[in-house]
């Protein structure tokens, strides 16, 4: 069996009282399921590391300015960014996580679409998150 994706189809029909079609939507969504790869795990330590880095910068910069710090305004992009950062990587380590909870049930098993879903909205989670 081919564990790499999993793909699934919703398709929404809505028709009147009369029998007529009124709309149809088609929804396709494919998750990856193998996202162990060394580079991408180098890159997610790095990207933590850099963002730990830079959270220290901004507590030191609290603790030199005081109540200064919030009277500039690129303090407060600054708190925005680390926040979303630390967001992304933990809504990150969430789906990877569950992607490893369905790998790790045995061969036979195939998920359930509620499964798939689940995976599916925390994937999309993560990129709303990430594209702030």
């Amino acid at each position: 069996p081919n564990y790499k994706t999993i793909s699934y189809v919703t398709v929404v029909f809505s028709w009147n009282a009369a029998g007529s079609l009124h709309s149809k939507e088609v929804r396709s969504s494919t998750l990856k399921m193998d996202l162990a790869s060394e580079y991408l795990r180098l890159l997610e330590m790095l990207y933590m590391l850099m963002t730990i880095m830079y959270l220290g910068f901004q507590f030191m910069a609290l603790y030199k300015l005081k109540w200064g710090f919030f009277h500039d305004f690129w303090s407060y992009l600054d708190i925005l960014s680390t926040t979303m950062s630390v967001m992304s990587l933990s809504t990150w380590t969430r789906y990877e996580r569950r992607d490893e909870n369905m790998k790790s049930s045995s061969p036979d098993f195939f998920p359930s679409i509620e499964t798939i879903q689940r995976a599916q909205s925390a994937f999309d989670y993560y990129t709303r998150i990430s594209a702030v």
